[in-house]
């Protein structure tokens, strides 16, 4: 899936906060961690149904590439871990409701607040 460069507003405090998270060795940059915010809360809104990087790519719109990188780091974070196969490809089982939380709780706020 081609992916598009976007411009992004959003309060200066929550920037501060994804600042503070790029500080303590979360990410290494805001595009990753919004990137990450936008894999989590797809992860959050399935809840533990397994899925597959393809599946992902379908629902984030991310790139096939992204959601692969995203998914490696989230495993070295314990927040996603193989589960078996769908087909003949991986399955991916999350666990977003630990250390992370915030972010979570962060993508969800600004969702829904952003369709009022």
């Amino acid at each position: 899936m081609a992916t598009t460069q976007v411009q992004v507003r959003i309060p200066g405090e929550l920037v501060k906060e994804i600042d503070s998270w790029i500080s303590e060795g979360r990410f290494a940059s805001r595009s990753e961690a919004i990137k990450t915010i936008v894999a989590l809360y797809d992860a959050f809104l399935v809840g533990n149904m397994k899925q597959t990087v393809s599946m992902l790519v379908e629902s984030t719109g991310l790139s096939f590439k992204t959601v692969q990188k995203v998914l490696l780091r989230l495993s070295g974070k314990g927040l996603v871990a193989p589960k078996g196969k769908i087909g003949n490809a991986q399955a991916y089982q999350f666990s977003v409701e630990n250390e992370l939380h915030d972010l979570i709780e962060w993508a969800s706020k600004h969702h829904f607040a952003g369709r009022s």
